[in-house]
């Protein structure tokens, strides 16, 4: 199950097979922080230390993110972000790792930003924007149109 999952992250990613370890441990993580038929559908790590479990620092394993460079670590020239990819979570200390392709090298930091938090943000808003302006009159009659007994498609396009 675990190399299962480990292996699903890094095609998903496009990362080639020499990051096994950082998809193995990234699987291993959210294995642990999943909910258990067995434990009722509570989490493992909540169980085990009596904490509630917060999902909101989870990013999606091998997205493109922005690192900041320190101002101590660059000229006044150079860019004050680098584009990484992400790998996963630093044990033991708040952070994240990363894998920086120019310098070949795994970087931790707390401050990134990631590109697939944006894409998201965007999509809801174009959604929520989309809905908004539809009238309830058209959604319902759309609804009506796409019953499969009536003929109608059975998608609802908005």
């Amino acid at each position: 199950m675990l190399t299962e999952r480990a292996r699903c992250l890094r095609l998903n990613a496009g990362l080639p097979k020499s990051f096994w370890a950082e998809e193995v441990s990234m699987a291993c993580y959210l294995i642990n922080i999943s909910q258990r038929a067995s434990l009722v559908g509570k989490v493992a790590k909540e169980v085990w230390t009596g904490n509630v479990v917060d999902f909101g620092h989870l990013r999606i394993f091998g997205c493109l993110t922005y690192v900041h460079v320190p101002s101590d670590k660059r000229s006044k020239l150079y860019t004050k972000s680098k584009k990484c990819i992400f790998l996963g979570y630093k044990k033991g200390v708040k952070g994240y790792k990363f894998w920086d392709p120019d310098d070949k090298k795994v970087v931790n930091s707390t401050d990134a930003v990631f590109h697939g938090q944006f894409m998201l943000q965007r999509n809801q808003e174009k959604v929520q924007m989309k809905l908004e302006h539809i009238p309830i009159a058209a959604i319902l009659e759309r609804i009506e149109s796409s019953n499969p007994t009536s003929g109608g498609s059975s998608t609802i396009d908005l």
